[in-house]
């Protein structure tokens, strides 16, 4: 079916075959050079999780130090102290707020280390032990400041065991992260190596069909069109296709069959020619003969 094709549209097909495997081995290549690429810079961006939750573990250290500080004294706080207070939960919802904007921004670039979920829920939880803390801060005031200060030593504690989860969940899960990864670098490695496989399966027929449809036809008219040339008439160019180096290959015997009709043609006018030339030589040396024998027999008469 394909040799009945015109040289344009088996150009396309062999182009549009060698597009398809440029494509293919580059969509391989990018992929996983892509892939590296994000898992990198995931590693990059949850590795920036440590120093935050350090930050909210430190600052619930700094606050717990205030609070013993305080708690044995059985007074209302005083302004200055509500300040400090107030300063130290600032700083823990600071830190938690970064945490999550780091999650967040994890989450964006297509984090591939797991989910987020679980930290999510635990800074909601750390926000939670804040207000709470900052709430019976304020209570100290008016009420039973001892009594406020188990609740703010028991919030804290909160905050510190929660804190102290964070670290403990990314480094487990960048424990699991080979087996979390395996299944699909082991896919890819199986679709690189069935694109190779078939990007070289698609080359070599490309070769094939460039060697049948182009090479080979073109070498068969180029060698008979020599052979014509060197007095050959008799060679007929035959091609493997029906294509415009088949119509070419005709072209071509037509013109051959009809420089072998007028060489056949030229030879019989000039074997006609040679014979006529013969003949009219013998007549003319029958005649010369006759002339001879005439006045050889005009003289014995001439003198009698």
């Amino acid at each position: 079916m394909f040799s009945r094709w015109s040289i344009r549209y088996k150009l396309t097909l062999c182009l549009a075959m060698l597009i398809a495997i440029v494509g293919a081995l580059s969509f391989s290549s990018f992929q996983g050079v892509y892939s590296y690429r994000r898992l990198a810079r995931s590693i990059s961006t949850r590795a920036k999780e440590l120093p935050l939750a350090e930050a909210i573990n430190q600052n619930s250290d700094d606050l717990q130090t205030l609070l013993n500080t305080y708690r044995n004294d059985d007074a209302p706080l005083t302004k200055i102290a509500i300040s400090r207070f107030s300063d130290h939960l600032d700083l823990i919802e600071s830190s938690a707020l970064q945490y999550n904007l780091q999650l967040s921004t994890s989450q964006q670039e297509g984090e591939i280390i797991g989910n987020i979920h679980q930290e999510q829920e635990l800074i909601r939880a750390i926000n939670q032990q804040v207000q709470l803390m900052r709430q019976q801060i304020h209570r100290s005031n008016q009420g039973n400041a001892l009594e406020s200060y188990d609740v703010v030593g028991g919030a804290l504690g909160q905050v510190k065991l929660r804190t102290a989860q964070l670290p403990r969940i990314l480094q487990n899960r960048m424990d699991s992260l080979v087996d979390e990864v395996r299944l699909q670098y082991r896919t890819w490695i199986v679709i690189t190596w069935l694109t190779s496989i078939t990007a070289a399966i698609l080359l070599i027929q490309v070769f094939r069909m460039v060697h049948a449809w182009i090479v080979r036809p073109f070498g068969k008219l180029i060698t008979g069109s020599r052979r014509v040339a060197n007095g050959d008439l008799e060679y007929e160019i035959v091609t493997d296709t029906v294509d415009e180096v088949s119509e070419l290959a005709l072209a071509m015997n037509n013109m051959t069959r009809n420089f072998k009709l007028i060489r056949d043609d030229l030879d019989r006018q000039v074997k006609i020619r040679t014979q006529e030339a013969i003949r009219s030589e013998q007549l003319a040396s029958v005649g010369f003969l006759a002339a001879g024998v005439s006045h050889e027999i005009n003289n014995p008469l001439a003198t009698i």
